[in-house]
């Protein structure tokens, strides 16, 4: 899902990470802030971005196939 979000250059660039890049963790690059530091799972800027690209209607496919994919699991 996430590459066809930043295929679709829906995102704005995040803000520089703040933290000294010599203590952050050299082994988690991360694509979203071009740069090292945390995993995907654990971003707060991206996952404010992608809200807000559901909010405004823009992810409407991804929103209809998870509430059909919840939609079947509980019925399963």
């Amino acid at each position: 899902m996430l590459k066809q979000i930043f295929g679709r250059v829906l995102l704005r660039d995040p803000p520089p990470i703040r933290t000294d890049r010599a203590r952050r963790n050299q082994n988690k690059y991360y694509n979203f802030h071009k740069d090292v530091d945390h995993k995907t799972k654990y971003c707060i800027q991206l996952r404010d971005q992608i809200e807000l690209l559901v909010r405004d209607g823009h992810l409407r496919e991804f929103v209809e196939k998870a509430i059909t994919l919840t939609s079947a699991a509980k019925i399963g």
